[in-house]
């Protein structure tokens, strides 16, 4: 029974639960000339949930911002064509943008009935995924949508055989140890193994006390990354980030800034908690500064406990195309040596410089 999904909301509190059960979609009159009295409600059901599906790959697993109406309507007659009660195209196309207006109006915003803004993270509860039926659209969508927007895949046996034996390293605990190492993976390849962008927004969305982040380079398609630190910095999180000051990233990573602001002007408060420092703005300047070290590191500390360290960037680009590996740990020799790692440069760097 499709009855709950989770998304973000910045304009209340961070997460916000929206009901839907079984009557409220027999109650539905969006598609009383759509499906027969027969096929309901597992017709509603299924469409729903597609369209769900659909939206939660693409801001949670993807972290896209926005989607194409065309490549949705696709992607739903893939998925559902076979059942036997999608109407046509352009009747289809008017029921969805319909129901994205009405029924999910909080967390979307159809643009010129040709563009769908993502505000939100849209989360499926795993409970749904438990029903076959739901398991099997949820399946589907996933690979069409992949098939749209490519991860890399690999067929090389090598290549597949090494990434299993990283991967059951990275489950390895030693034992009577109070410290876990896991392995982390960009999407497209390896069993078994945590995409680099979902664990970075899940240990940002757990932090309670501080948030250190290290980023190179960003990318606005990921606003949900910049709402959730804005949202952490409200809640009274101590955020802390250093950003990569040079041409190549200067105005994407000003746009992640402006965005954590925008975010707590919003919710009326939590700025005096959020704190940027741009490499190489020094306090005091330094000679020779053409022999200055290029500001590469991906590196993320919550709550002065777990530490995750990256070789992606924080963009679409590396999230999607880019063969990318990341660890983490609760190590705490590790932690805090990675914590006396960022407080030195930070305590070298002006704090919150004019952009």
């Amino acid at each position: 029974m499709l009855n709950t999904i989770t998304t973000y909301d910045v304009n209340k509190r961070f997460w916000k639960i929206s009901e839907v059960d079984l009557n409220q979609i027999k109650r539905n009159e969006l598609f009383d000339n759509v499906f027969i009295e027969k096929s309901r409600p597992d017709s509603d059901c299924e469409f729903q949930f597609c369209v769900l599906s659909i939206l939660s790959i693409a801001s949670e697993k993807f972290g896209f911002s926005w989607l194409n109406i065309n490549d949705i309507i696709s992607i739903i007659i893939n998925v559902l064509g076979d059942s036997g009660w999608i109407p046509p195209e352009k009747e289809l196309r008017h029921i969805t943008l319909q129901y994205l207006n009405n029924n999910l109006k909080g967390a979307v915003l159809v643009e010129n009935e040709e563009r769908l803004s993502l505000f939100n993270v849209i989360k499926i509860k795993k409970d749904f995924l438990k029903v076959k039926k739901f398991r099997e659209i949820f399946d589907k969508c996933l690979k069409h949508f992949t098939a749209r927007y490519p991860y890399p895949s690999f067929k090389d046996d090598l290549i597949n055989s090494l990434l299993k034996e990283i991967a059951s390293l990275s489950r390895y605990k030693r034992k009577k140890a109070n410290f876990v190492i896991r392995f982390h993976a960009t999407k497209g390849f390896g069993e078994k193994r945590d995409d680099i962008y979902s664990t970075i927004l899940d240990m940002i969305d757990q932090a309670k006390y501080s948030i250190k982040f290290m980023i190179a380079y960003y990318s606005e398609d990921l606003k949900a990354l910049a709402r959730l630190l804005g949202s952490k910095a409200y809640e009274g999180t101590q955020v802390q980030i250093i950003l990569r000051w040079a041409e190549d990233s200067r105005e994407e990573n000003k746009n992640l800034i402006e965005e954590i602001f925008r975010t707590t002007n919003l919710k009326q408060g939590g700025w005096e908690n959020f704190k940027y420092a741009l490499y190489p703005i020094f306090k005091k300047p330094i000679e020779n500064d053409y022999l200055l070290a290029n500001l590469h590191a991906k590196m993320l500390i919550v709550d002065r406990n777990i530490l995750l360290i990256s070789s992606a960037n924080v963009t679409i680009p590396s999230l999607r195309r880019n063969i990318e590996v990341a660890l983490s740990t609760t190590h705490t020799d590790t932690v805090n040596e990675a914590i006396r790692f960022f407080d030195e440069i930070w305590d070298s760097l002006e704090i919150n410089p004019r952009l």
